[in-house]
């Protein structure tokens, strides 16, 4: 998948977190994926991950391809995905 300008890992497992700037991008990401039927948990981030918002983003690996949409359509915003 192409992730421009986001820090992507690359070594996929059966899930992942999205990484946000701010507890509101993290809040409106789980509202936006939730509707479209993909399902996520709101996590704290892992302290190797980042500092930036305490709140990460758990998705099943099934739904990379709708995040990926999601994301090029400007209907999600995060700073990077990392598989878990």
């Amino acid at each position: 998948m192409n992730f421009p300008d986001l820090a992507v890992t690359s070594k996929p497992g059966d899930r992942f977190v999205l990484v946000f700037e701010s507890i509101h991008d993290a809040m409106a990401a789980e509202k936006a994926v939730l509707a479209e039927g993909i399902r996520a948990e709101l996590v704290p981030t892992p302290r190797d991950l980042s500092s930036d918002c305490g709140m990460a983003l758990c998705c099943p690996a099934s739904a990379q391809e709708k995040i990926t949409l999601l994301h090029n359509q400007g209907r999600l915003r995060f700073k990077s995905l990392h598989w878990i």
